[in-house]
């Protein structure tokens, strides 16, 4: 267990925006989806639309966005569908959104 995080929930797949895959922006934006999928990214409008906002997302472990930035593991224990939390920075604190 590592955060407080079993190793079943740090290998579960996400899917990362490829800023935040790519490690050129931080994680500002998680959401929890009803399905049970999880999309991270750097809370920009910049993915793309329609056909083109898929093309922008990589599935990725959880364990590499929770080893670049451990907070992310603190959301996890307050999942629930379709709730979003985002921040305006790494330097500010996690706020949460219902999605519906």
């Amino acid at each position: 267990m590592k955060n407080g995080i079993a190793g079943e929930q740090m290998e579960r797949r996400c899917f990362a925006c490829n800023h935040v895959f790519l490690n050129e922006r931080p994680v500002c934006h998680v959401v929890f989806f009803d399905d049970g999928e999880i999309q991270i990214d750097c809370g920009q409008d910049d993915h793309g639309e329609g056909d083109e906002f898929p093309k922008n997302f990589r599935p990725v472990g959880l364990n590499h966005i929770i080893a670049r930035d451990e907070t992310v593991a603190a959301l996890l224990a307050e999942e629930a569908p379709d709730v979003s939390f985002g921040r305006d920075s790494v330097d500010q604190p996690w706020s949460r959104y219902i999605i519906r």
